[in-house]
């Protein structure tokens, strides 16, 4: 394992492992519920990989032109892995839909032909229980909503700063018993601007209106007994890469930087706990770049700079490593 930069975990407990350094080369693994490597889902992909599809026979130029150079995946409701990321020209905005018994692609499409936007910088993608799918955007219309075949839905947010306004929008997660949506602000108050800090984690409702956030609290309870309270507004949340959703509805925040770690909040937005620090030991993390969940609710993150995934229980204790 090299770089992961995006995990998922499927119904049965295998775990699927998203790593290289670049945009243009990169591998699908698969590992066992206990971390035992299986295999690289894509190695028809990687044999094959070239710019020039006319060196290359039928079969071999179609496995290349349904292919999607992947940046980040998730899984879908119908038990296929969704990958957002470029097409073999470079242009972003491409969805893959890959079966997990062989790693190919079922169908892709271009997201680029419906929505508000008229350019793509995209960062993340969530599905949720019927396989919609969403995704973050860098540029105007910070997050749009797709159907599974590539169909645009709806827009969601402005960009802006103030109430359900984005910045920077980057990680997203769907609550797929509620259709809620977190979205993450990565935007950093510039020193000359008189502004409240706008990173956090914005939260939608499934029709896409405004509910409240996550993150840069007033005040903050740390413990009841006996009664710590503490009193801030700031950035509390780090750098927030990554989001994910439990099954119960418990939402884990992953800090790229600036103290890299997870943060847990309850269903009702409730701050619980956090866990995590630089470093590469248990628990420790080097420049981590994506977040998921099992059914069982157990975490799992993608340890960038360490070149591994560490798992974890619902209350942060470590449970295993994964190269």
């Amino acid at each position: 394992m090299e770089k992961p930069r995006s995990v998922a975990v499927d119904e049965q407990g295998s775990i699927y492992v998203l790593s290289g350094k670049g945009t243009w080369r990169f591998e699908l693994l698969k590992y066992s519920n206990r971390g035992r490597f299986i295999g690289i889902l894509n190695k028809d992909l990687l044999k094959y990989w070239a710019t020039d599809l006319k060196k290359y026979n039928a079969q071999k130029r179609e496995l290349l032109e349904k292919t999607v150079y992947a940046q980040t995946l998730v899984f879908g409701a119908d038990g296929n892995i969704y990958a957002l990321g470029d097409d073999i020209g470079g242009e972003p905005g491409m969805v893959s839909v890959i079966k997990l018994n062989d790693g190919k692609s079922l169908r892709s499409f271009s997201l680029i032909k419906g929505g508000k936007a008229n350019r793509l910088m995209l960062r993340d993608i969530a599905v949720d229980g019927k396989s919609n799918i969403y995704v973050t955007n860098y540029n105007e219309a910070p997050v749009q909503k797709y159907s599974s075949k590539g169909d645009f839905i709806m827009s969601i947010g402005e960009k802006g700063r103030g109430r359900g306004k984005l910045m920077s929008p980057a990680g997203i997660a769907v609550n797929k018993k509620t259709g809620d949506i977190y979205v993450s602000d990565l935007y950093v108050t510039r020193p000359m601007e008189i502004d409240l800090p706008q990173v956090g984690v914005k939260i939608f409702d499934k029709n896409g209106k405004y509910k409240g956030k996550l993150g840069n609290e007033f005040i903050r309870i740390k413990s009841f007994f006996p009664p710590i309270i503490t009193f801030f507004w700031q950035n509390t949340l780090g750098y927030p890469e990554s989001l994910a959703v439990s099954d119960d509805g418990y939402v884990y925040v992953l800090s790229k930087f600036f103290g890299p770690r997870v943060t847990k909040f309850a269903p009702n937005g409730w701050y619980v706990k956090e866990w995590g620090r630089a470093g590469s030991g248990p628990g420790e993390f080097n420049a981590p770049e994506a977040i998921c969940t099992d059914k069982h609710g157990n975490i799992y993150v993608a340890d960038t700079g360490n070149d591994r995934v560490q798992k974890f229980d619902a209350n942060g204790a470590f449970l295993m490593e994964i190269r």
